[in-house]
């Protein structure tokens, strides 16, 4: 396949080529919460299974969230019932993190490099202002070096805070990404064959002894 400026280039198994310029990835700090709290259902439910699957397990789909409060009623021991509310609080987490999630540039993921989503990361970077007035002078010096800041930082009573935020893939076989012919979802497991953006810089020429002897 012909590498496309700087994108990533994929063959799916239907024969069709995608130039993708950008991927969605979502909010790293809300999937660790959902993960853990089916995790913690998982515990719960003992292998409670239904035919969309294990109940607490990756495959769980956003969708099955309806199905919840049938479960919930034919579960009599109190710690399965923990376990759906468990659930319940795992669904609103993926929820919440599929309306956070961003388009980032193919060129602004980290490990764009390998074909393996689950390694993807990416990062926004914004202020956020902190307000330090009301502090006692040895908690507000405390604050401001905890953050790498002097009183000089100090405006109006305020600081202005760098805020960094994590993005992964959230594990689902689909995929939002922006391609040549606009922005779809596509089924990862269908890519045959995939060509990374080309890097930022030219890796460097390999140093042979013969140069180091000058010859």
């Amino acid at each position: 396949m012909e590498q496309a400026d700087d994108r990533a280039v994929v063959l799916l198994t239907s024969g069709h080529i995608l130039k993708i310029a950008g991927i969605t990835l979502y909010p790293a700090e809300i999937l660790t919460r959902a993960a853990g709290l089916r995790a913690q259902a998982s515990g719960k439910l003992g292998g409670v299974s239904t035919g969309i699957g294990f109940l607490g397990s990756p495959g769980w789909a956003l969708g099955a969230g309806a199905a919840l409060g049938l479960l919930e009623g034919a579960l009599s021991d109190a710690a399965r019932r923990e376990g759906v509310a468990l659930l319940r609080q795992a669904d609103e987490a993926d929820r919440a993190a599929l309306n956070g999630g961003l388009l980032f540039r193919v060129s602004e993921i980290v490990g764009i490099e390998r074909p393996a989503p689950a390694t993807w990361a990416a990062a926004t970077r914004t202020k956020r202002v902190a307000p330090v007035r009301h502090m006692e002078k040895r908690q507000k010096a405390g604050f401001l070096a905890s953050h790498g800041l002097s009183e000089a930082d100090v405006s109006n009573g305020t600081v202005a805070l760098n805020q960094i935020t994590s993005f992964a893939h959230n594990g689902d076989d689909f995929l939002t990404v922006d391609t040549d012919i606009g922005l779809m979802s596509i089924r990862w497991s269908t890519v045959a064959s995939y060509v990374a953006p080309p890097p930022a810089a030219p890796p460097p020429l390999p140093v042979t002894a013969d140069w180091h002897r000058g010859t």
